[in-house]
């Protein structure tokens, strides 16, 4: 986790690989105002799911396929832990 403090501005910004239990529970607790999810399930299930569709019926997706970001903050921490708990975020 990397902190920086802006020099004029009353804000600090926390970087780090992943939603870690810490600050999912600092979002919940609205220490944090959010922090933004890669939704690393989905990049790794997705391509898997589009290679068997190409494998099987030669089809691809159409367009691109967002897979994030997507962003917790403190209204929708506590649904993003239950599902962090269970390993699909």
């Amino acid at each position: 986790m990397k902190k920086i403090r802006h020099s004029r501005l009353p804000i600090t910004l926390e970087s780090s690989d992943r939603l870690t239990p810490d600050m999912l529970k600092a979002a919940a607790a609205g220490k944090v105002e959010f922090l933004i999810d890669q939704q690393q399930y989905l990049q790794g299930y997705l391509p898997i799911a589009i290679f068997a569709q190409y494998m099987r019926w030669g089809t691809m997706p159409a367009g691109v396929v967002m897979t994030g970001p997507g962003f917790v903050t403190p209204d929708n921490a506590s649904k993003v832990i239950k599902w962090a708990a269970q390993g699909y975020r």
